[in-house]
């Protein structure tokens, strides 16, 4: 597929990796779609209007009036409300219910942590961990953290922070706090997985990185690539109203999943469906397969 390349617009914001199985052309009459290499979430963060100023920005482009539904987008921000576009948006956070008709999900960027995949389950300290954020606009966080403090019948890892991780990322304190959170996922048999201040939770694909099983509460989260992964087979989707109850839920999940070869083998398969389709090394192949459907 041959494309034009925009690596920048009129407003300040971070480029986007160039898909590298993509073919570039310099000419925008030879080309089949207008790649934008920008962040838009970082337009989206900048502008008075929030998401309402990213469409006015994009139509400034030369190409946008006529072919609006050959360019292509990347949007990685917690942010949900559809931008309003016929044009192919690569976007991390996705409401089901309200999308753009040609957004596509896309997983966000974390860590191979496959140096922990493979570990004995029935020598895993923890039935569950998280550390994170303890809130979301919903409580869901809260709650589920509530319920699992007063389950004496759960082994819990859970260590909470009030400030997002961004805001201490690579200094002292950010590396003492990641390696807390690579000893509770080393030692835990389930991931709690919430939705945070967007529709989506890094937890996730951290979990299914580290060949652990997450367990999903984000009910309206449009999980990303279901035409590859089978999100049934390698994770547990719990409803944002047993959020309160979700302590019972890791209990009843761990009697089905006796013996833990069953849980070994769901693990297996989290973290093959993380390598083999959301893991940021398989995302230009991935992003050119979507193209070639989508245009």
């Amino acid at each position: 597929m041959k494309v034009y390349a925009y690596t920048e617009l009129d407003v300040p914001a971070r480029p986007v990796a160039r898909p590298t199985t993509l073919e570039y052309t310099e000419n925008p009459a030879e080309a089949d779609a207008f790649v934008v290499l920008v962040e838009l979430g970082d337009v989206e963060r900048r502008h008075p209007q929030r998401v309402g100023g990213v469409l006015p920005t994009l139509a400034r482009l030369p190409t946008w009036e006529k072919h609006e539904r050959r360019h292509v987008l990347w949007m990685h921000s917690d942010e949900d409300a559809p931008i309003g576009t016929q044009a192919v948006v690569f976007r991390q956070s996705v409401d089901k219910r309200r999308r753009d008709p040609n957004v596509v999900p896309w997983p966000p960027a974390v860590d191979d942590f496959g140096r922990l995949a493979g570990m004995d389950y029935e020598q895993l300290l923890y039935h569950v961990c998280f550390v994170g954020l303890d809130h979301d606009p919903l409580g869901v966080r809260r709650r589920c953290l509530d319920s699992l403090r007063a389950c004496p019948g759960l082994n819990c890892y859970l260590d909470t922070v009030n400030r997002h991780w961004g805001r201490y990322e690579g200094t002292p304190e950010g590396d003492q706090r990641r390696q807390i959170f690579i000893d509770a996922l080393k030692q835990s048999r389930l991931v709690l997985a919430p939705r945070g201040a967007g529709q989506h939770s890094y937890r996730l694909f951290e979990a299914m990185s580290a060949g652990r099983i997450p367990v999903v509460l984000a009910d309206d989260y449009a999980l990303p690539m279901p035409e590859y992964v089978d999100w049934d087979a390698c994770s547990f989707q719990v409803p944002e109203a047993r959020a309160a109850s979700v302590a019972g839920e890791i209990m009843a999940i761990n009697e089905r999943c006796r013996p833990q070869s069953c849980m070994r083998e769901m693990a297996h398969r989290a973290r093959r469906a993380w390598a083999d389709w959301l893991a940021p090394a398989r995302w230009d192949d991935m992003v050119l397969r979507y193209l070639e459907e989508m245009l």
